[in-house]
């Protein structure tokens, strides 16, 4: 089945990072979600109206607590919410573990707080009590499609990356 690489775009307050997947017309029953306490999410998703799959990987810049971190879905997008693990450290200068720039990837600057203001100000565009628990009852699906996706994904992100910012 062909995956579309969703945009993602990111933003990150003193405590939390806010993804919003940019997949329209997801079918809330068929969004499902792997995050573990390392960083890696995936996300895998069906469009309602002309049934693509649509899916994400990322390793996240640094550890995460699960049990804190919610969803949720709108016909435009799916917010996430990430708690850090390590709240007391600096901003996350970036998304991903890897140097390198995603073409998928971009900042939401509406939804982002600076560090010298994280204390000062409270986000207005951004409420968490809104999401949804993550729920893991829903990856019930046969682990070798998964596989296959996960690997055709893997190639498709590697083309995706913008190879003239690549640090070496």
């Amino acid at each position: 089945m062909e995956t579309n690489i969703v945009p993602v775009k990111w933003a990150q307050h003193k405590k939390i990072i806010v993804l919003i997947i940019e997949a329209k017309n997801i079918g809330i029953e068929s969004i499902k979600f792997d995050l573990n306490s390392q960083g890696q999410l995936k996300f895998w998703g069906t469009d309602k109206v002309n049934g693509k799959m649509s899916s994400l990987f990322i390793d996240l810049y640094d550890e995460v607590v699960v049990e804190e971190s919610k969803w949720k879905a709108t016909d435009y997008c799916i917010e996430i919410s990430i708690s850090k693990k390590n709240k007391d450290t600096k901003f996350w200068p970036r998304l991903t573990r890897c140097n390198k720039k995603f073409s998928f990837i971009s900042v939401d600057w509406t939804r982002w707080t600076d560090e010298d203001e994280a204390c000062n100000i409270k986000n207005k565009n951004f409420d968490p009590e809104m999401f949804e628990e993550f729920s893991y009852d829903k990856l019930e699906d046969d682990q070798n499609e998964r596989g296959e996706i996960e690997k055709k994904y893997c190639a498709r992100i590697y083309n995706e990356i913008d190879k003239g910012d690549l640090d070496y």
